[in-house]
């Protein structure tokens, strides 16, 4: 089965509710086989380049730009982070449970643990490199 990683600005909520469905269906298989398992998840709104990359035995599809590189930092670990961009895709009535942390502007759900980390550098380094 292929799964698009893309969703459109006008399906912004679509892809957060997807995460979040994701996110309860992990949960509820972990607890169903008595297992620790959490999901982390960066959903950011912007221009990237997805297409097949290399020669021969070496060529694989890829995703890169820019946007990757900021989705990636919006942070890692456990829970759901999205850029600003997303938040403000985001119907005014779903945005409420989103807390805001910054800068850059990175809302979660949940723990700020993890918010603006990657790269083995520190959230201020992060937040310089956005």
């Amino acid at each position: 089965m292929d799964v698009s990683p893309f969703f459109s600005s006008e399906n912004a909520r679509n892809a957060v509710d997807a995460a979040l469905e994701l996110r309860s269906a992990i949960a509820a298989l972990a607890s169903r086989h008595s297992v620790a398992v959490t999901m982390g998840a960066n959903l950011h709104l912007t221009p990237v380049v997805d297409a097949e990359f290399g020669v021969g035995s070496s060529r694989r599809r890829d995703i890169i730009g820019r946007g990757v590189n900021q989705a990636f930092l919006l942070g890692r670990g456990p829970g759901i982070r999205i850029s600003e961009p997303v938040y403000r895709a985001l119907p005014s009535g779903v945005r409420s449970p989103w807390i805001k942390h910054k800068p850059p502007a990175v809302y979660h759900i949940g723990s700020a643990d993890g918010i603006m980390e990657g790269l083995g550098k520190t959230p201020s380094a992060n937040a310089g490199r956005w």
